[in-house]
């Protein structure tokens, strides 16, 4: 079943608050955004959802989601990318964390620039790059899985 947008952002508000109540002041929510005032000053987070993909026989889960340049200089602190029909299956990234994820070689296009687009690949708990398929250097990301502390 898929999720409104409204249902998503109160879903991953509810994470985050589960995870930092002692640190949280107050909540602003706005369409894709969450905005906590907490004790350590604004923590500002931006949601992008993805369907749900699989290959073939392939078991796996599969999220796909693209971020600009310019999305990647905007005033966010965490930037959470969610299955808007499975909420468990979340990635949660810091700003510098999801830069730092475009930086290796293999995710560059042909003609030099950094190829924004995300493409997780699930295994239960475990997150690995899927783009190890193609360029064989696989990239760990299982810490950014389901981590909403601040």
């Amino acid at each position: 079943m898929k999720l409104s947008r409204k249902n998503i952002t109160m879903q991953v508000l509810s994470k985050f608050i589960e995870n930092n109540l002692e640190k949280i002041e107050n909540v602003e929510t706005k369409a894709n955004q969450i905005v906590f005032r907490t004790i350590d000053g604004d923590k500002k987070i931006k949601i992008k959802t993805s369907k749900n993909y699989s290959e073939g026989e392939d078991p796996n889960t599969y999220l796909w989601t693209s971020f600009s340049s310019e999305e990647l200089e905007e005033d966010y602190d965490y930037y959470t990318i969610i299955c808007n029909e499975d909420i468990e299956k979340a990635v949660v990234f810091t700003k510098e964390e999801l830069k730092q994820h475009y930086v290796l070689e293999t995710k560059k296009k042909k003609n030099g620039e950094i190829d924004f687009e995300l493409y997780p690949h699930f295994i239960g708990r475990r997150c690995i790059d899927a783009r190890v398929h193609l360029y064989k250097e696989p990239i760990d990301i299982t810490k950014y899985v389901n981590n909403y502390i601040f």
